[in-house]
């Protein structure tokens, strides 16, 4: 699940190492929603490098990156606890938001639709926005090296948290 904040990355990260990705260190409510909208990069990025490597080695899976939409659950209503903005976001909320149940519409479809399986080269790496509408994405979820970088740092994560969980001899 990733989210339209993708596009709202204003400058291209860092994703070589762990350092990159906790370049924003800082709690305001600019670097939160800054590290948001990355860690959505990061799931389009994936998504799409994920593809493409199922696609070099032929397996026919369909991968896709999907925005749910802005939905009433406590991760928006929570995301600022006081001040005029919380009013605002919870306001936003209380009359345009999607519920929980419409929410999930776009991810049932991109896991569950006749369509998807009929047309997969439609498909293939791409996102969806509510409801099941194909989108574009940000210039830096198209970028390859990006993915690569990503793809890399992941793997190195991967293997030092399954050599921490292995069990001694």
């Amino acid at each position: 699940v990733s989210s339209k904040m993708h596009l709202r990355v204003s400058g291209r990260p860092d994703f070589r190492n762990l350092e990159g990705w906790n370049a924003l260190k800082d709690d305001g409510v600019l670097e939160s929603g800054a590290r948001y909208a990355i860690s959505k990069l990061a799931n389009v990025l994936f998504t799409r490098e994920l593809q493409s490597r199922l696609d070099a080695e032929q397996v026919p899976i369909t991968c896709i990156s999907i925005h749910p939409g802005v939905v009433k659950t406590e991760g928006p209503r929570n995301a600022v606890k006081t001040g005029i903005l919380a009013y605002l976001i919870k306001l936003f909320l209380a009359t345009l938001g999607l519920t929980p149940l419409q929410g999930a519409y776009t991810t049932l479809f991109a896991a569950t639709s006749s369509k998807i399986k009929a047309e997969p080269a439609k498909y293939r790496g791409s996102y969806l926005q509510p409801f099941n509408r194909l989108a574009e994405v940000s210039a830096y979820a198209k970028d390859k090296q990006l993915a690569e970088d990503l793809w890399a740092c992941s793997e190195e994560v991967a293997e030092i948290c399954l050599k921490e969980v292995a069990p001694k001899p």
